[in-house]
């Protein structure tokens, strides 16, 4: 049963029995002589919970309902408010959920009232948020997402139809001989009295870019490696599968650059791929990102003398629609991670940069299997197609520069009013002018107007101790009184 229906379900017990208690209370007044344990078997209530309440031990709940710090009505308005807070990516945590409730309310809550509040909500849990950058919450939109869905078509269409094994996704990856700055977050044991409690890792840093491509069905080409320095040895490949279609290259900080990404292309991925193809009239697909490199005219060029078409993401949405960023480049990072901890365990030393290739071939064949490549894919919506795999959840951390108001549906809405009247105008009324043929020109002239809509503030804002209401709430104000319909009418606007 989901949370929510196992609330609901557990206030229809608790309703039925705070009824039968006040029955069984009742019963008692007028039988002086029955005993509670008689009344409490009589009516199938909690003896110790009738007893406290005919002795009035305990208040009655509309009673006690009153010296809550929030009643139940406006904690389901809060809880729906830190929902649509949580889907935006500007969750509450439990400090700011005690200084807004003292702006609510006047009062501090205890660290013992947010217990309680969250074992009042189960849908609500605290967990550790993962980060989400700025300008991938504001670009990936309905917006940009449905162009991208249909340009895909477009493409698909216009130099298509592309076989499942001939749409490729391409993508760098880093990856550093230590392992990098972050940690696995397993805990080890350690002496309680230990005042400081250590574990060897790797402090280097040296970056090696790893180029990836997968294919929609799940295959994997070989990779292409670029590494920082002026030199390398080929005898750091030795032992690896396909090492004749292996692209190297080396730049002054191991990063990629046009050149390094341009050989890849033509060293690499066109053999590859056109020798999976077989026929060199099979369209090939290559999905990118918006880096530079990937996007320059010489490549462009050498795709179209391989029949090999290039699509470019939405700028900043690689994270969801990007099937390497989204199922693929995770699962490796966090196993390579592991593995350099598992060396400088056993070894008390850092990956060398000779043992590289052969550790990171060995941890990619263990990650980048055919099911999580295809699972990828299907996240992404590109394969098999679905555009509308995104739902508006997804799209909540654009809404803070949405044009829309995105509100809980707690919050009032504005009421839509109607002025167009199906009762053919008088001839009084009757006017050849512009104003009859918008549906306005009558309601100026009789000088009749709908009544404003009264439209009531949530219960969060009706409380005495509550003066100023937290600004985080007051998220839209779209009520019209008489005066603004009136003016809206003169200027014959479109009230929304």
């Amino acid at each position: 049963m989901r949370p929510k229906a196992l609330r609901h379900d557990k206030i229809r017990q608790w309703g039925r029995e705070e009824s039968a208690i006040e029955e069984a209370c009742v019963w008692l007044r007028k039988e002086k002589t029955e005993t509670m344990q008689a009344a409490a078997v009589k009516f199938e209530v909690s003896y110790w919970k009738l007893r406290s309440r005919y002795l009035k031990l305990h208040a009655p709940p509309h009673v006690a309902q009153k010296r809550r710090l929030l009643t139940s009505v406006q904690e389901d308005v809060l809880v729906a408010w830190m929902r649509l807070w949580s889907a935006q990516g500007t969750p509450v945590s439990r400090q700011s959920l005690r200084v807004k409730v003292k702006n609510y309310t006047g009062q501090k809550p205890s660290l013992r009232w947010i217990d309680n509040f969250k074992n009042r909500h189960p849908e609500l849990v605290l967990r550790r948020p993962s980060p989400l950058d700025l300008k991938r919450a504001a670009c990936f939109n309905r917006t940009a997402v449905s162009r991208h869905f249909k340009e895909f078509a477009a493409m698909i269409q216009s130099h298509g139809p592309f076989k499942t094994m001939h749409i490729y996704n391409v993508d760098e990856k880093g990856a550093q001989l230590g392992g990098g700055r972050k940690t696995t977050g397993v805990k080890y044991f350690h002496c309680r009295h230990n005042r400081e409690k250590y574990r060897k890792r790797s402090a280097n840093l040296e970056l090696v870019t790893v180029i990836e491509c997968v294919s929609a069905d799940g295959a994997v080409l070989t990779p292409g490696f670029i590494f920082s320095g002026g030199w390398y040895d080929m005898a750091w490949f030795e032992g690896c599968s396909d090492s004749e279609h292996i692209s190297v290259g080396k730049t002054e900080n191991g990063w990629t650059d046009d050149f390094q990404c341009l050989k890849w292309f033509t060293e690499s991925f066109i053999p590859q791929a056109r020798a999976r193809a077989g026929d060199d009239n099979e369209p090939i697909l290559l999905v990118v990102d918006g880096h530079g490199s990937h996007v320059t005219k010489e490549m462009a060029k050498a795709g179209l003398a391989h029949n090999v078409h290039i699509f470019c993401l939405p700028p900043h949405t690689t994270h969801r629609l990007q099937p390497l960023d989204v199922g693929c480049f995770g699962l490796l990072s966090r196993k390579w991670l592991e593995r350099c901890e598992e060396v400088i365990e056993a070894t008390r030393e850092n990956i060398a940069k000779g043992d590289f290739v052969r550790e990171y071939m060995s941890v990619r064949a263990e990650t980048m299997t055919k099911k999580v490549i295809v699972a990828a894919w299907q996240k992404t919506g590109l394969s098999p197609f679905n555009p509308d795999i995104f739902t508006e959840i997804d799209f909540a951390p654009s809404n803070a520069t949405s044009t829309k108001a995105h509100v809980p549906l707690s919050f009032p809405q504005p009421m839509e009013l109607d002025y167009d009247s199906e009762a053919e105008p008088t001839g009084d009324d009757h006017n050849n002018g512009d104003e009859e043929e918008n549906g306005i020109g009558d309601a100026l002239a009789t000088d009749v107007l709908p009544p404003a809509p009264e439209i009531p503030l949530p219960p969060m804002y009706l409380s005495p101790n509550a003066p100023h209401p937290d600004p985080g709430l007051v998220a839209i104000d779209r009520r019209w009184t008489k005066d603004k319909q009136i003016e809206a009418l003169s200027r014959n606007e479109e009230i929304l």
